[in-house]
């Protein structure tokens, strides 16, 4: 008998598991939508994913001369001029290739949490402008490189601060 209270209610609970007409009062609560939680500013973004002073955020259009770029996003008030990016190139020893490798120093640029730096790898002149889509200030740099540095994977990417007594290297991958 216990074996047939078993099968029955395995039976009802396969039942009650199934899709049921709108309406009908016997929707299944796994079903419900979970409230949602409070949406995050774009400051408590920053503050919450980046704990470092600048992050590495994203490198935009590989291999396209023109338009490639990588973005850093200060995660608080930083100095630019305290930092040098890295893009590494390694050898068929898997040792750093200096003479294929680019380094880039910046200008005292003071940055707020929240400030995004676009660095553009082709030739032009360095400005500031407000983000389209994030309202966000942009301070755009150009390498003033002849050819692109990025590719579409396995980017290596370091940003050491100088100031600091040791080198601190942020690695970013397909950043």
């Amino acid at each position: 008998m216990k074996a047939n209270r078993t099968n029955t209610r395995a039976s009802n609970n396969r039942h009650r598991d199934r899709p049921t007409a709108k309406g009908s009062g016997s929707e299944n609560p796994r079903n419900r939508q979970r409230p949602r939680q409070s949406i995050m500013n774009e400051d408590e973004i920053s503050r919450e994913i980046f704990k470092q002073p600048l992050k590495i955020f994203r490198i935009y259009n590989a291999g396209n001369y023109e338009h490639e770029n990588l973005v850093l996003i200060a995660g608080e008030e930083c100095t630019l001029s305290d930092f040098i990016l890295f893009q590494m190139e390694y050898n068929d020893k898997n040792l750093p290739d200096y003479a294929k490798s680019h380094f880039l120093t910046f200008d005292c640029i003071e940055l707020k949490a929240g400030d995004r730096v676009r660095i553009y790898t082709c030739k032009g002149e360095d400005r500031e402008e407000k983000g389209i889509n994030t309202g966000k200030n942009y301070h755009v740099i150009y390498w003033n490189l002849d050819a692109p540095v990025w590719k579409e994977h396995e980017n290596e990417v370091k940003l050491q601060r100088e100031a600091d007594s040791y080198a601190a290297l942020l690695n970013s991958k397909d950043a």
